[in-house]
């Protein structure tokens, strides 16, 4: 395999002489410049203020006499570390480049290795992955012109050992080759780099009073093709409402089945007269625009005559589940303010104490049943309802959990449902949507789209209590055309009884989809298409959407991906679909280029209204959309995720999820997946927790000094579980040392809460113990006893092997600092952290320190060597 390549790019006789003339006019050099532009790159591309890349020096220092006659190779490489301030402007910025460079040259001799070990990097981490070689060749042109010369073209060929560099060449015209390691970069991402580079030299030249955060990497053509070409999404929409749509199917297949439920069936002709019925009757009760109905139901036939009603009646619903703790249905009740409960006698039990004063409705009452006998059973008009339909009043309100532990309500228009649905029609077509498995739970909005999609395009819904009772033998022979769910509770159905599934298409949604999943549901399901696809609550259920074909993803052109899928590679989250403009952009909302990763933003038709009764926090989350017309908004999801070059989302994980380990930035679903690629595992999460160690009462508990270790909680895939150090091996051997667990905890499955979602708050803490042991080797020596006793210590590890790594136990370069303060105290030498660094167990540490105690003893002995005789 090619071990380099290079991609070369030139600025024209003009851009070339502005730069020089720009440059000599602001007294800088057009190094300066170049290194200022490649610092604002990686600035950009890692979303750091700061960066760190190599710079090459000739090493040939003005104070050594007759340098310059000297033969030899004296270049040097040194690190140049890059603070960038955006708001001051360019050429303040380059002038402290400067001047930081020239403060920086005593260090212009110093060999590479030796800036290294004064840093606290660990031996095997670089100071930096890339580095910019100036070439600046003297040219004697008068000298060469008197012999006969001329020197036409100048080619430098270099390879370097980083994975990526910048050599420039200065002369008439200034020529950049960026040389790169094609086994970490495609040619097409150094190429968009080469002229992300060239532009920002033109930028800092055209106008050197710019604020560094108003400059725009992107050139015209990426620019306009993440913005609009790929956000060329719009689609026509019927007016009106949900209701009307579905009472224009209900005209068109009155005898058709509309709902199942166990041995329940209602027809559409039915479902549509249960629903006036009790429409009119919620009417009655106060319930209008504007206004919310709670509802606390068993899934039956009679949840989903409620769920229109309510809409036919013009209010919102507000989902309830009846498992919820009290506190929280108190909450829900005292913030949302329902005018109406409607439940059944059973579960009106749950309500004691809680929504004192709010009417009840019981469904299954006798007197209730009786009322609903007399109601007339015709579809309803305004002059019925307290106030006229209209697609911007509220249609639903779900709650999500906030990140202060107090519930957000979402409130969604009905404008945004018929989006939604509208969508779905065309996505899967009536066929798709022929018979759905609504399995999910209300207070989960993809209960809106199993529900309500179906229901326009004259399908049929199968309710079922959840996603796990549609595989149960018990009910056997199910056909499902479409079933939904989230990955975690999928792959529990597949375990469950894989025979059993029998679905044509999976849509999965949620949580982020890895390979392994989407490999089983191949293997497992008879289905020919499966679903990944992304939203928000905020973005009314749907947002992105990807797809393929169950036999690989590339025979099915409808659902054909632009992405080659391979068995290591998670699926990404697609593109938007209709009505829905997608944004990847960095902290000041500029537009990331394609494969840099940036925070998602989502605007469109399918956006909510905000939050309920939370102003402050509707316009935080809901900012004004700079790329849209005047007054339109967008969504800040707080997801991490990147364009791929076919125009396609990949998904990173949480920006809230990231933690810093030993000094470096670690985004845990990047672990995640790396993990489940294992074949012995079946689900994997890493979370960032505060060490632990054994308390006096025997439990489990914070070390006390607020470092986080990374712990892998991991679902086997086998009857047997895999051992902590086969996975450590595993991930070690894909990812940074930094990046591999401290500790790994083995569960049956990963809990889920009522949404089906992964908790994440209910995952165990480790064991003390459950950190990496290869096998214990006890002290043998005074000195190994010593030093095991203060790594047990400050590393919160109840035993300590002398071979047992320091990193695997946790360590850090923070608790190195603490161990080596112990150290010299204990043994009265002069450790540095990097000792403890570079030794990494007990061991070989304790050879450095009695090499140490030495070395001390011999200076007390006879002296430092420095004293005169």
């Amino acid at each position: 395999a090619e071990s380099s390549a290079t991609v070369r790019v030139a600025l024209d006789g003009e851009q070339s002489s502005r730069l020089r003339g720009a440059a000599r006019r602001h007294g800088l050099t057009v190094n300066t410049v170049v290194q200022g532009a490649w610092a604002l790159l990686l600035s950009r591309y890692s979303r750091q203020r700061e960066v760190v890349f190599g710079t090459t020096v000739s090493g040939r220092p003005a104070e050594l006499a007759g340098v310059e006659s000297m033969v030899g190779m004296f270049i040097n490489t040194v690190p140049t570390r890059v603070h960038l301030d955006n708001g001051k402007d360019v050429l303040s910025w380059l002038r402290e480049l400067q001047a930081e460079q020239t403060e920086a040259r005593r260090f212009d001799v110093v060999p590479l290795t030796r800036l290294h070990s004064w840093s606290e990097l660990p031996a095997e981490v670089g100071l930096f992955d890339s580095i910019v070689v100036f070439e600046n060749y003297p040219i004697d042109d008068e000298a060469a012109a008197t012999h006969g010369l001329r020197l036409r073209e100048l080619t430098a060929i270099e390879t370097t050992n980083y994975p990526l560099a910048a050599v420039v060449v200065s002369g008439e015209r200034l020529s950049i080759g960026l040389g790169y390691d094609p086994a970490l970069f495609e040619v097409s991402t150094i190429e968009r780099w080469a002229g992300h580079l060239m532009r920002v030299l033109d930028v800092l030249v055209e106008d050197p009073t710019v604020a560094l955060d108003r400059i725009d990497i992107l050139t015209e053509a990426e620019r306009h093709q993440v913005l609009v070409g790929w956000n060329d999404t719009a689609r026509e929409v019927p007016a009106g409402t949900w209701v009307e749509l579905f009472e224009v199917q209900v005209s068109r297949t009155p005898g058709a089945t509309a709902v199942r439920c166990g041995d329940v069936s209602v027809s559409y002709g039915e479902l549509n007269e249960r629903a006036n019925r009790l429409a009119r009757l919620l009417i009655g009760l106060g319930v209008g625009a504007e206004r919310l109905v709670a509802l606390m139901m068993p899934r039956s036939v009679d949840l989903v005559v409620t769920l229109l009603a309510v809409w036919k009646a013009g209010a919102g619903y507000l989902p309830i589940d009846p498992g919820y703790p009290v506190e929280r249905i108190g909450f829900m009740f005292s913030d949302a303010c329902p005018v109406l409960v409607v439940t059944t006698c059973e579960l009106d039990s749950r309500l004691s104490g809680v929504g004192l004063g709010v009417p009840r409705l019981r469904l299954d009452d006798r007197d209730v049943g009786a009322t609903l006998a007399g109601c007339a059973g015709s579809d309803l008009t305004d002059v019925d309802r307290a106030a006229p339909l209209s697609g911007a009043h509220a249609a639903y309100v779900i709650y999500t959990s906030g990140s202060t532990g107090r519930p957000k309500g979402v409130v969604v228009a009905h404008d945004s449902v018929v989006d939604l649905v509208m969508w779905a029609g065309s996505e899967f077509g009536a066929s798709g949507l022929s018979r759905v498995v609504a399995s999910t739970s209300l207070n989960f909005d993809v209960s809106v789209f199993e529900i309500f999609s179906p229901l326009v395009m004259g399908g049929s819904i199968d309710v079922v209590p959840d996603v796990l009772a549609f595989a149960e033998p018990r009910v056997g022979g199910r056909v499902a055309s479409l079933i939904s769910g989230v990955p975690s509770a999928f792959s529990q159905v597949l375990t469950q009884d894989s025979a059993a599934v029998t679905a044509d298409i999976v849509v999965l949604a949620g949580e982020a989809l890895s390979a392994r999943a989407v490999r089983e549901i191949r293997a497992a399901t008879s289905c020919t298409r499966i679903a990944n696809i992304y939203g928000p609550t905020e973005a009314t259920v749907y947002a992105t959407a990807w797809y393929g074909d169950a036999d690989g993803f590339d025979n099915d052109t409808e659902f054909e991906s632009d992405t080659e899928f391979d068995n290591d590679t998670a699926p990404p989250i697609g593109r938007p679909v209709a009505n829905t403009q997608v944004y990847v952009l960095d902290g000041w909302l500029r537009p990331m280029p394609v494969g840099v990763p940036g925070e998602l933003y989502l605007a469109g038709r399918g956006l909510a209204r905000g939050y309920l009764h939370r102003p402050g926090l509707t316009a935080a989350r809901f900012v004004p959309n700079p790329f849209g017309v005047p007054g339109s908004r967008m969504y800040r999801t707080g997801d991490v995720v990147r364009w791929n070059g076919a125009g396609e989302l990949d998904y990173l994980g949480r920006a809230d999820h990231q933690v810093k380990i030993r000094g470096f930035r670690i985004e845990l679903g990047e672990i995640e997946a790396v993990l489940a690629r294992h074949p012995d595992v079946s689900a994997a999460v890493v979370l960032g927790r505060k060490a632990a160690r054994t308390g006096e009462n025997g439990l489990s508990e914070e070390d006390g000094s607020g470092l986080q270790q990374l712990v892998a909680y991991v679902v086997s895939a086998g009857p047997q579980d895999p051992t902590p150090s086969v996975l450590r091996s595993f991930v070690d051997q894909i990812l940074p040392d930094y990046m591999v667990p401290a500790a790994f905890v083995f569960l049956d499955a990963l809990p889920l809460g009522p949404t089906g979602k992964l908790d994440r708050r209910a995952l165990p803490a480790p064991e003390p113990d459950a950190g990496p042991r290869t096998g214990y080797v006890p002290p043998s020596t005074d000195t190994q006893r010593v030093l095991a006793e203060i790594w047990a210590d400050l590393l919160a590890v109840d035993k300590i092997g002398v071979e047992d790594n320091f990193f695997e136990l946790g360590g850090d370069s923070i608790r190195s600092m603490l161990i080596t303060t112990r150290i010299n105290a204990a043994f009265d030498v002069a450790l540095t952290p990097r000792d403890v660094l570079t030794a990494r167990t007990v061991s070989a540490l304790a050879e450095t320190v009695e090499d140490a105690v030495l070395l001390e003893l011999e200076r007390v002995a006879f002296g430092d060597g420095n004293d005169k005789l």
